[in-house]
């Protein structure tokens, strides 16, 4: 009998203008409170949010919080003064709300003693090597970003695979946005893009799946598709969209591992057609259900 799979929704889901409430006075307790009630097991942490930030600094964490935790990522975000010097209002946004990338990374290195368990972590390229040698995480994963396979020169899934793990990384992280987006400054496109190829290939290796709905973020993925395919995570996945059908390839292999859901509120207020600056917090626990209903579906567990 097969396990079962781990449902998780990353925390960085409510930087968004549509819950900057939420992102502004949410604690730990409060993220993985509403991911237990929408039926994940817990939620991906991000070193972002006044609260959170402040509860990582000072280890006051319950019990329920760090059994709250499946997993950990690595931030964006820029140093607030380079962001500043480059009047970009974007990166200063990202900035204002997360730990920069690489001071991120202690972050992350004190929510794994305080979690006191084995759980995977999301690493960019950038992450320095001594840190891939020396964390005391065991999982390292990287994501199937355009911009790393240009980075590293590769051209099909079996070159990714073997560059990526000969950096220090242990495992692939699938990202349904990530692997099918262009190279937002080359515009070149992701040589992983063809999923039906590359995934079959890059599955042994991934213990970790990024369910990207209603990311616009990035770019050169049309709006359209990105809206219809949030809609159909919504409802059942009866228009059997893209990554629909691409996590169902995926389920077909027996695969099992921890899925976390990505996502932008402003795109699910669009969904809910809700008028207003705010995405309500009962529409915003609705859409996660809705979406935790669906990945049920496909992969049966």
């Amino acid at each position: 009998m097969s396990k079962e799979n781990i449902y998780s929704i990353a925390t960085a889901s409510i930087l968004d203008q549509a819950t900057i409430r939420q992102a502004l006075t949410w604690s730990i307790a409060d993220h993985v409170a509403r991911a237990k009630s929408t039926g994940y097991n817990g939620v991906e942490l991000w070193p972002q949010g006044r609260k959170p930030l402040s509860q990582i600094k000072s280890g006051e964490l319950s019990q329920a919080e760090r059994n709250g935790i499946t997993s950990t990522h690595q931030t964006v975000a820029k140093d607030l003064a380079d962001a500043i010097r480059t009047f970009s209002l974007p990166d200063i946004e990202v900035s204002l709300m997360m730990a920069e990338r690489f001071k991120s990374l202690d972050y992350l290195e004190k929510i794994r003693l305080l979690v006191d368990r084995d759980i995977p972590v999301v690493l960019f390229s950038s992450a320095p090597k001594d840190f891939l040698e020396t964390t005391k995480y065991r999982e390292k994963g990287v994501q199937t970003d355009p911009a790393l396979c240009a980075e590293i020169g590769a051209t099909n899934a079996e070159e990714f695979v073997e560059a990526v793990l000969e950096m220090g990384f242990t495992n692939v992280v699938i990202d349904t946005h990530h692997l099918r987006r262009p190279n937002i400054e080359t515009g070149g496109e992701n040589p992983l893009s063809d999923w039906q190829k590359s995934v079959p290939v890059l599955l042994p290796y991934t213990n970790e799946i990024h369910v990207g709905l209603g990311r616009i973020d990035y770019g050169g993925v049309p709006r359209t598709e990105i809206d219809a395919e949030l809609w159909d995570f919504m409802n059942d996945g009866r228009r059997n969209t893209n990554v629909v059908r691409l996590l169902r390839s995926i389920a077909g292999t027996g695969w099992n591992g921890l899925v976390v859901l990505e996502t932008r509120p402003s795109a699910i207020k669009d969904v809910f057609e809700q008028r207003g600056f705010e995405l309500s917090e009962r529409n915003l626990l609705d859409s996660f259900e809705r979406i935790r209903n669906t990945l049920y579906q496909i992969f049966g567990n």
